[in-house]
């Protein structure tokens, strides 16, 4: 058990995640796939149009605490693919680093850019489940990092 030392410091910001361009005819072209899960999404979706609202983005919860200079937990929402810790012990060392899915809010896998690019389940298909139009930018990874680098540096790691 080694110990941990110094001021405890935390910040907290949220960035906007923005969705890849849909349109109302993006949803519309779903409604008589034979998969009724996203029938039921496309209607959903439909829905947003029709209110005036369709969903654009998401503000998405980015956190750091440390612990003095001995512990730091980043603590990021939704589940978050494996990239986002192995960038972020790359960036800031291994040691004293915890990096937490799942904080602050769940709304969605959330793709680095190499998955947004392989595409499948983790990069759109699951926004389904989720009621998010999906997929995100390709900008999303970068996006998370702006904001990650900016927590870190107001709790001074």
């Amino acid at each position: 058990m080694t110990p941990v030392r110094g001021e405890t410091m935390a910040a907290f910001q949220i960035v906007d995640l923005p969705f890849a361009m849909h349109t109302r005819e993006t949803f519309e072209s779903r409604l008589h796939e034979p998969a009724v899960n996203r029938v039921r999404h496309a209607k959903l979706m439909i829905e947003t149009y029709d209110q005036g609202h369709p969903i654009r983005s998401y503000p998405y919860p980015v956190q750091a605490i440390g612990f003095g200079k001995d512990l730091t937990l980043i603590a990021l929402g939704g589940e978050v693919v494996v990239d986002y810790v192995l960038r972020l012990k790359k960036e800031y060392g291994a040691k004293g680093l915890i990096v937490a899915g799942y904080s602050n809010d769940v709304m969605s896998y959330i793709p680095s850019l190499r998955v947004l690019k392989e595409g499948g389940y983790e990069a759109s298909d699951a926004m389904i489940g989720y009621g998010l139009p999906g997929p995100y930018t390709e900008d999303v990874e970068d996006r998370i990092f702006g904001a990650i680098h900016q927590v870190m540096k107001r709790i001074k790691r």
